[in-house]
C-alpha cells in the first residue's frame, strides 16, 4: 500500500466531509489492502465477503466523518482499522448467531446440534445470565447486554437505544469489564 502523509489523508477527508465521491473513492483504493487484512483476520467465508466488505466501506465512509483531524496521536489509518474492526466482528457475531438460530431443526439437525433439549438449556442459561447481569450492570449496561446476546451489531444498539455509537461503546466496554470481574456468578 502506498503510504499517504497524514496531511494527504486530511486533504482527502476534508474533501470527502464535502461530498466528493472521487476523494472517497481513494481513501477507499488506499485502504483496501488494510480493509481485506480485517475481514480475513477475522475468518468471513467466502460467501460473506461481500456482506463484510460492503460493512467495511460504509464503516470507513462513517469513520472519514467521524476522524478528529487536528487530533494528534491517533492517525486516522489506526483509528478507521479499530473501527472496521469493532464493526466488522459485531457483524460476524451477529451472522453466526443468526445461522445457529435459522438452521433447520431436522431429525438429523436435532442429533447433531444436541437437538432441542440442548437450545432450551442454552436458552435457559441466557436467561440466567442476563439475570444474574442485572445484579451488577447499570440499565444502559444490561440494555446492551441483551442486544448483544441477541447479536445486534453496535450501530444497530445505537438506533435502537437511541444513543450515539460511541455511547454503546463505552457501555460495552464497561459491561465486559464488568462481566469479567463478576465471571465467578457465571460459573457456579
Amino acid at each position: 500500500m502506498e503510504r499517504l502523509s497524514e496531511l494527504e489523508i486530511s486533504s482527502l477527508i476534508v474533501m470527502i466531509r464535502a461530498s466528493d465521491d472521487a476523494a472517497f473513492a481513494e481513501l477507499v483504493r488506499r485502504y483496501t489492502p488494510m480493509m481485506k487484512s480485517v475481514i480475513s483476520d477475522l475468518d468471513f467465508t467466502q460467501s460473506r465477503f461481500d456482506v463484510a466488505w460492503s460493512e467495511a466501506i460504509v464503516v470507513l465512509h462513517r469513520a472519514s466523518l467521524s476522524y478528529d483531524i487536528s487530533r494528534e496521536g491517533v492517525t486516522f489509518g489506526l483509528y478507521a482499522r479499530i473501527c472496521i474492526s469493532r464493526a466488522l466482528y459485531d457483524l460476524l457475531s451477529k451472522l453466526r448467531l443468526d445461522e445457529s438460530v435459522t438452521e433447520p431443526l431436522d431429525e438429523q439437525g436435532l442429533v447433531a446440534s444436541g437437538g432441542a433439549e440442548s437450545r432450551l438449556l442454552l436458552v435457559e442459561s441466557v436467561r440466567r445470565y442476563v439475570s444474574l447481569a442485572a445484579t451488577f450492570l447499570s440499565k444502559l449496561e444490561l440494555e446492551v447486554f441483551r442486544l448483544y446476546l441477541k447479536g445486534y451489531t453496535t450501530s444497530q444498539m445505537a438506533e435502537e437505544l437511541a444513543r450515539t455509537p460511541k455511547s454503546i461503546d463505552n457501555a460495552k466496554n464497561r459491561m465486559f469489564r464488568r462481566l469479567r470481574e463478576h465471571s465467578s456468578l457465571f460459573f457456579n
